[in-house]
């Protein structure tokens, strides 16, 4: 998966003035993304883990973060 060199990484602030269901959506759209994109499960696995990082260091919660990319498993169209 290719990412730009100068991207910062710069997610939503939880700490921002928007409602629960979008800060939400911003991290199941990102994992959803990854799944899509990675074409091995250990790929995927090693980004996911990199989503969390950028997601916490935003203000987000790590329970919350991995419960959303955990909605993934049960997707079939998103199956390796």
């Amino acid at each position: 998966m290719f990412i730009k060199p100068t991207d910062s990484y710069q997610y939503l602030h939880y700490s921002s003035c928007r409602p629960g269901a979008f800060k939400r959506s911003i991290q199941f759209s990102q994992a959803m993304r990854l799944r899509r994109n990675c074409s091995k499960s250990c790929l995927f696995e090693k980004r996911a883990g990199e989503l969390v990082t950028f997601l916490m260091e935003r203000g987000y919660r790590n329970v919350l973060v991995e419960s959303e990319t955990d909605k993934l498993e049960g997707c079939p169209w998103l199956k390796f």
